[in-house]
């Protein structure tokens, strides 16, 4: 959810950049620093006695600190300061919302896995912004509109067949919410057709269809017992794929 949208619009913007380096250190660093954060905010909220850990934590974010701030003034170069900023602002405020769910041990709380999977796929934004001097661009928005759609289909997905090994009833209404999601890559795509951009019909049919089909595969008993290392496999060579095909329906 992080990378894939980043490269995915870098490629879109048919050129290069050395640009690209801090652009994805940045991303890379915002997301990395999460566990040491969370390490000091146990430490001032829970731990009683300092730990050896908050110190090495300490260090690591304020190396990261420092990382990130030499890649944000290389990035000046290319993106306007307003741009730069709003996209930090998103990527602190879901920082922030993941380590308070994390605090509060939510941290598997489907509703922030779904907004991660807008707030990561943003990294296409970014990688967009670098390559083009421009978020104006058609295929900006729509391959990180595609994407997160996807990841937030397999999102549900995931939950429903946890949910449907441990017993859970909250698998019916996850496999409703993947329904949901399966609709909308079904209708944006006619809505496109409609309006005379056949170009994201691939990739949003793609999804919907093995969406549908993993749903099938989930009703059936035999599911249950597919090893969940086959299920990840499976659900990131289908990810991958996804992203080939947007890339190539937008290109």
């Amino acid at each position: 959810m992080l990378l894939q949208p980043f490269v995915a619009a870098a490629i879109l913007g048919r050129q290069w950049t050395w640009l690209f380096v801090p652009a994805l250190l940045s991303v890379l660093i915002v997301f990395i620093m999460r566990e040491p954060l969370l390490v000091l905010a146990r430490q001032r909220t829970i731990w009683r006695e300092p730990r050896p850990e908050s110190e090495i934590a300490r260090r690591n974010v304020a190396y990261e600190t420092l990382l990130l701030t030499i890649c944000g003034l290389s990035l000046l170069s290319q993106v306007p300061v307003t741009v730069l900023a709003i996209l930090g602002a998103m990527a602190a405020a879901l920082s922030a919302l993941a380590l308070f769910m994390t605090m509060r041990n939510k941290q598997r709380s489907v509703w922030l896995q779904s907004a991660s999977a807008f707030g990561l796929s943003s990294s296409a934004l970014l990688a967009s912004q670098v390559g083009r001097g421009s978020l104006s661009d058609y295929s900006t928005w729509a391959i990180w509109a595609i994407l997160s759609l996807h990841f937030l289909t397999g999102i549900f997905l995931v939950h429903a067949r946890l949910d449907k090994r441990t017993g859970k009833p909250t698998s019916a209404s996850m496999q409703r919410y993947a329904w949901f999601c399966i609709a909308a890559n079904i209708l944006c795509g006619v809505a496109g057709w409609g309006l005379g951009d056949t170009r994201i019909l691939p990739p949003l049919w793609l999804s919907a269809a093995v969406s549908i089909g993993e749903l099938w595969w989930i009703s059936r008993p035999a599911s249950l017992k597919e090893p969940l290392k086959r299920v990840g496999l499976r659900a990131l060579t289908v990810s991958l794929v996804h992203t080939i095909v947007a890339i190539a329906a937008l290109w």
